[in-house]
């Protein structure tokens, strides 16, 4: 399981608050009470690995940077990072804890990476857990080639969404990701088109067992500045992290998914393209 939050807007904005929200990240992935609730203090931490997509766009162009590593997020002793100047910026900052079964290594690290059929590049970052057999045998792999053992259910989920995508994100999509849902998908997903990035953000969980934990563990919540900046953030970020942030934090309904857009290639603005409800969705 993982814990990640998500910045798009005016990077003027973004510049105000990312330090708080990384803050609160590394000490959520140290230790985290919503996982050790839910899990057991056998699980208090997310330590397998982190990633980070900066995207910074100006009208134009866009700059991009990715990283990648094993070592736990509150090992690392990073810092907020810069790409140089640009009207907007995107940053979707993840941290890992690997299901039960799935490998730890730097294949499995988030952002997942995929190219759609129209050569679109794809990104996915993905708290909780969906049904990697499933998506294998849909993708018609072989589940005892080395290849499957080396990936993730993130990253098949990826392969899966690459294959299906045509133009856009819609509610196919999201209904199609449910359907290999095990625990919850919770997802940043992040498509480069050839003038505009679309990016699908939604929350989406099953009371399965441990009703009330395992919301507490797997809720989103979301905050908005001034139309010019947009966050999300899971749960034990803002529960118990509490960043410093004069934002009112609302929890994402279970079920939805939110699809923004940005055009570079004249001025760039955030725009919300889509709100999808799913609340039948389980």
């Amino acid at each position: 399981m993982c814990r990640f939050y998500i910045l798009m807007g005016e990077k003027k904005e973004n510049i105000k608050v990312k330090r708080e929200l990384l803050e609160s990240l590394i000490k959520s992935s140290k230790y985290d009470p919503y996982s050790v609730e839910l899990f057991g203090e056998d699980e208090p931490s997310h330590k397998d690995g982190w990633g980070r997509l900066i995207i910074v766009i100006g009208e134009g162009n866009a700059k991009i940077a990715l990283y990648k590593s094993t070592k736990p997020i509150y090992e690392e002793g990073i810092t907020v990072d810069e790409l140089g100047e640009g009207d907007m910026e995107i940053e979707v900052t993840h941290a890992r804890a690997a299901s039960i079964g799935m490998p730890v290594n730097l294949f499995s690290v988030h952002p997942a990476e995929a190219v759609s059929k129209n050569g679109y590049k794809i990104y996915v970052f993905h708290n909780g857990s969906v049904d990697k057999d499933k998506l294998i045998t849909y993708l018609g792999m072989n589940d005892k080639n080395k290849y499957v053992s080396l990936y993730p259910d993130t990253y098949f989920l990826a392969q899966y969404i690459a294959n299906k995508i045509e133009e856009d994100f819609d509610s196919n999509i999201i209904k199609d990701m449910i359907r290999f849902t095990k625990t919850a998908l919770n997802v940043g997903i992040l498509m480069f088109k050839e003038d505009e990035i679309q990016i699908l953000i939604g929350s989406f969980y099953k009371l399965i067992n441990k009703a009330q934990q395992r919301k507490n563990y797997y809720k989103m919540y979301f905050g908005k500045i001034n139309e010019k900046l947009s966050m999300y953030a899971s749960s034990t970020l803002i529960d118990f992290y509490k960043p410093n942030i004069q934002v009112e934090w609302n929890e994402v309904p279970n079920g939805k998914f939110e699809v923004y857009s940005i055009n570079y290639k004249h001025e760039p603005k955030l725009k919300l393209k889509t709100s999808y409800s799913l609340q039948n969705a389980e």
